[in-house]
């Protein structure tokens, strides 16, 4: 395998076991043994235990970064890329069921089980989706959306119903285009007559 290989191995057996287990009752021995490498290896890779979690994290946030940008940068109407947006998210958060358990449970303000308490995660997924709030801000000035939204509010009230969904999808709910057109449509507009 090569360097690459090695360590995408280790970050992969790392979200199953943190997930399942937990960070405090995952041991570096169990890691190493389910990545089929050395304890040496994988401190070469990540240094400790901790520096994995953190890699692990990183890891998870700059593909949602990644998806984010992807968004913003995409051609067509505002309403397009937000659907996009929120396909792309919830179809493909829900086929990693360890990646998810993993994020949610390290997301939580008080995270017991992390490693690192400045690790931040929430702090962190509400920098990341600062340009999803331009697009937002686009859509007001456009017409497609309301004048009067709050950018912040929106984009919170977008990802808590996304997120939502894909913790249901952990207890066998199934999600599907469907699920995310159901979403949009409360999103877009409202529940009122």
């Amino acid at each position: 395998m090569t360097i690459n290989q090695v360590r995408n191995k280790i970050l992969e057996e790392a979200v199953r076991l943190f997930s399942r287990n937990g960070y405090g009752s995952t041991s570096v021995r169990e890691l190493a043994e389910a990545a089929g490498i050395t304890k040496p290896t994988l401190y070469y890779h990540f240094g400790s235990k901790e520096g994995l979690f953190e890699a692990l994290v990183d890891h998870h946030l700059e593909g949602f970064e990644q998806l984010v940008d992807n968004t913003v940068n995409l051609p067509g109407t505002v309403v397009e890329r937000l659907r996009w947006f929120s396909e792309t998210y919830l179809l493909g958060g829900a086929e990693k069921d360890d990646a998810l358990r993993f994020l949610m449970s390290c997301s939580l303000p008080e995270a017991s089980d992390s490693p690192n308490p400045n690790c931040h995660v929430f702090a962190r997924v509400l920098q990341i989706v600062t340009p999803l709030q331009d697009v937002i801000r686009q859509g007001m000035t456009t017409g497609e959306l309301r004048e009067d939204l709050d950018p912040n509010a929106a984009v919170l009230a977008l990802l808590g119903a996304l997120n939502l969904h894909l913790t249901t999808t952990l207890k066998g709910r199934k999600v599907d285009g469907g699920t995310v057109d159901s979403i949009l449509n409360l999103w877009f507009h409202g529940v009122a007559a």
